[in-house]
């Protein structure tokens, strides 16, 4: 039984990754594995993608891209999106709903004890996968093509295009959570913290926590707002005479809940597949974190013909230690120590000379304060009053370390992201995209953070650690 998604040839450490003449950018960084992935990177490699890097960082894995073919994906996207913008939109709720579906068949089809279904049932999650990659990628095709324009043109009514007209599963989260038992919250949104299978659910001590951190009154006035977003942004596009410049704003302002919505749908997804990833981990004789590490090609051989990859590559890749190379057609798995160090000297040049970088502006003010990096959501404990909080990226989750915070600077997102939100509710100077923020400032730095133009200077460096 064989399958018609795209194959790949797996390889093992080549002479070289990066060729000359080609250039790589860093366009995200996430706690991951192949199970959430490996799917929608294989997407952008079937779009004109000439090399996609998934390089190691400690727990994180840094999405680096080749700088031209990625733009240009992105930019046929972002016109594919502006040309059917009606069907793209309706179509939304139908292909996420695909793959919840799927994933809840993957994991029943274990009770069937049938390996022929598990096989059939598997395959059809990942063509799911592929019809969703769309939705995955819309908002970079957004951030890199369309939200500076955007900005440039309503540069007083961003406040009103990146609002939210209806709640992201973190909020309905809180709203339950003052409306009924710690334990239906868990059922209903336990899978809010899980990126990949093998990530573990909100606890109710963790529920009972942040129930304690918000007031009833100020959730519930967040959600009248949002019928109050919904006639503004109807107010600012009865104002756009022009049609395609309408549609364009139209897309920016939707955007600012699908992809933090999108986003939730795949979350959910890893969650409800994580008995059978547990039932191959089971099955071999391994660790869940290795079975989630396993490409789709071996996850196949392994369901027709209980062919196994040797464990101790799997197990490096459990423990976060390969860089993995995607071509068409093709990934190549580096395990040398060597070669993974002079692939980060190319992808990461010295700058330690750096004293300022730039970014786009989330909310305007000036502040200075001292700098705490957050690399993972664990470390969102180390914010105090008065912080300026810096991170790749930002989740719901994150909110209530960055309102007691005096600025946010990210690596990533756009004028929509959540940073970007929240920065402007609670009127927080912001810079986000910067690109390098994590790597170039450490904790303890005390920084200008201006995002009245988009730049955090470095007035003092803490010499006590170590770069």
């Amino acid at each position: 039984m064989r399958h018609a998604f795209q194959q790949i040839k797996i390889e093992y450490e080549p002479s070289r990754i990066i060729q000359p003449g080609e250039k790589y950018i860093q366009f995200a960084s996430r706690e991951t594995c192949l199970a959430r992935d490996e799917v929608w990177i294989k997407w952008t490699l079937s779009h004109g993608l000439k090399g996609f890097i998934d390089f190691p960082s400690n727990n994180l894995y840094e999405y680096f891209v080749e700088e031209k073919s990625f733009l240009d994906l992105l930019e046929q996207l972002l016109q594919e999106i502006k040309d059917t913008w009606k069907s793209y939109i309706q179509t939304y709720e139908k292909k996420r709903a695909q793959v919840i579906k799927s994933s809840t068949a993957l994991s029943k089809s274990l009770q069937k004890g049938k390996k022929p279904l598990t096989l059939k049932k598997y395959l059809e999650f990942i063509r799911t996968g592929e019809e969703y990659s769309t939705y995955i990628w819309g908002p970079w095709a957004v951030i890199f093509h369309l939200e500076k324009k955007i900005i440039d043109q309503f540069p007083d009514e961003l406040a009103v295009i990146q609002s939210l007209e209806e709640p992201i599963e973190f909020l309905k989260m809180k709203q339950d959570l003052h409306l009924k038992s710690i334990e239906s919250v868990q059922k209903e949104y336990g899978w809010l913290p899980v990126y990949s299978p093998h990530d573990n659910p909100y606890t109710k001590e963790e529920l009972l926590k942040m129930k304690g951190e918000t007031k009833k009154e100020e959730v519930m006035e967040e959600f009248k707002g949002f019928k109050r977003n919904k006639k503004a942004f109807q107010k600012l596009l009865k104002k756009i005479k022009d049609p395609e410049i309408r549609k364009e704003v139209e897309i920016v302002h939707a955007f600012a809940f699908l992809k933090t919505d999108r986003v939730d749908a795949w979350k959910k997804a890893m969650h409800i597949q994580r008995p059978f990833y547990q039932h191959l981990a089971t099955r071999m004789g391994w660790e869940i974190e290795e079975a989630v590490n396993l490409f789709n090609e071996e996850i196949i051989a392994f369901l027709e013909s209980e062919k196994l990859p040797e464990r101790i590559k799997i197990t490096l890749r459990s423990q976060n230690k390969p860089l993995y190379y995607f071509t068409s057609g093709q990934v190549t798995v580096v395990e040398s120590p060597a070669l993974i160090e002079q692939t980060r000297s190319t992808l990461h040049p010295a700058n330690e000379s750096i004293t300022q970088f730039s970014g786009i502006t989330g909310c305007m003010g000036k502040t200075t304060g001292i700098v705490r990096v957050i690399h993972t959501p664990k470390d969102v404990e180390k914010i105090k009053q008065g912080d300026i909080f810096v991170a790749r990226f930002t989740f719901p989750s994150f909110t209530p370390k960055m309102i007691i915070s005096k600025a946010i600077v990210t690596d990533e997102g756009g004028i929509t992201n959540h940073a970007a939100i929240i920065s402007r509710e609670y009127n927080l100077p912001c810079i986000v995209n910067t690109k390098i923020a994590t790597s170039i400032l450490q904790d303890g730095d005390l920084v200008e953070v201006n995002a009245d133009q988009g730049i955090v200077r470095i007035l003092q460096r803490n010499q006590q650690k170590s770069r």
